[in-house]
């Protein structure tokens, strides 16, 4: 399944799709993305905030939280602008943003 958060709604929406049976979910790192059929649509849901949610909701993700705010954080710096994701502005679940960046 594939999701835009465009309305705050695409993480319950994905949350729904696994708890319906859906194995696979389709995020982008910092939520990087649109989509130029759907005017108006936000970027993808974010890796780290859709692994963040479904992990604190119960359901196993095999993914390192810590190991996709890296990725976010490098890629923030590769784009050279801010990303969507609001997990990669407050951090993870007991760091601040800014201590995931590699050194």
């Amino acid at each position: 399944m594939h999701f835009h958060d465009t309305r705050g709604t695409g993480q319950a929406n994905a949350l729904a799709a696994v708890q319906a049976g859906v194995t696979q979910l389709d995020a982008s790192v910092g939520g990087l993305g649109g989509c130029p059929f759907a005017p108006g649509a936000s970027g993808n849901i974010a890796t780290e905030e859709l692994v963040y949610w479904l992990e604190d909701s119960g359901v196993a993700t095999g993914m390192d939280l810590d190991a996709v705010l890296v990725a976010a954080a490098v890629t923030e710096r590769s784009v050279g602008r801010e990303l969507p994701s609001s997990l990669h502005r407050a951090g993870g679940k007991n760091a601040p943003r800014g201590t995931f960046a590699p050194a």
